[in-house]
């Protein structure tokens, strides 16, 4: 093998190393909304609670410490529209993992319209700065109400990157299917790359590697 061949195959190799350090966590930022300022406060209140690394959206919510996955806060909502994002560098091509759990408490039971969905959408950019959403998304996961009173239920599924995906968003909303009631309460937010589609694109990115370099032989 060629001193050019050798830098190639380094090359990804060590970029293999670095992605398997650090690429493959959860790449979902304070993700037991245990950080910000406000807590225990609802959405609607003046000012309102700013969670670190999230958006939402709809007053009918609080920031609470009624009851938690993992460790002290979790959202609660109430009402069929609502939600909460947050943004994450996605890679095309590439498969990640997505987890939510939920809660529906017995004294303020979901009716059996409402639910809690889990989604994902990819976008080709930035949304904040001109990005464009590729497709309509994915839905990963739904949480109905009367399934797992005063249980935390796990959400969870898995999604690739379609091309031209540059940013990948979390989204946990609720919906009925016909009238919401009850309220439901979420934590512990996952979205994590798989490790076997990182070594597939980083095989193909030395095919094409040695591909380029024997044509130029």
């Amino acid at each position: 093998m060629d001193r050019i061949l050798k830098r190639l195959l380094a090359g990804l190799v060590i970029a293999g190393m670095g992605l398997s350090g650090t690429a493959f966590g959860n790449l979902i930022l304070n993700p037991s909304f245990e950080d910000g300022t406000g807590q225990g406060t609802g959405f609607d209140a003046d000012p309102a609670p700013e969670i670190d690394d999230w958006t939402y959206w709809g007053e009918d919510g609080w920031w609470t410490d009624e009851a938690a996955h993992d460790g002290t806060y979790s959202i609660k909502r109430w009402g069929t529209g609502l939600g909460m994002y947050q943004d994450f560098a996605a890679i095309a091509g590439v498969e990640y993992d997505f987890s939510l759990w939920a809660y529906d408490n017995s004294g303020e039971a979901m009716g059996a319209q409402s639910y809690l969905e889990l989604r994902v959408e990819w976008w080709d950019g930035d949304p904040g700065d001109g990005g464009q959403q590729i497709g309509t998304g994915d839905s990963i996961g739904t949480f109905y109400g009367e399934t797992a009173t005063d249980t935390w239920t796990e959400l969870s599924g898995s999604a690739m990157a379609p091309t031209d995906t540059q940013v990948g968003r979390f989204l946990a909303v609720t919906e009925d299917d016909g009238e919401w009631s009850g309220a439901v309460l979420f934590d512990s937010a996952s979205a994590i790359p798989e490790p076997g589609t990182f070594a597939m694109l980083l095989l193909g990115g030395l095919g094409i590697a040695l591909l380029r370099h024997r044509r130029k032989l």
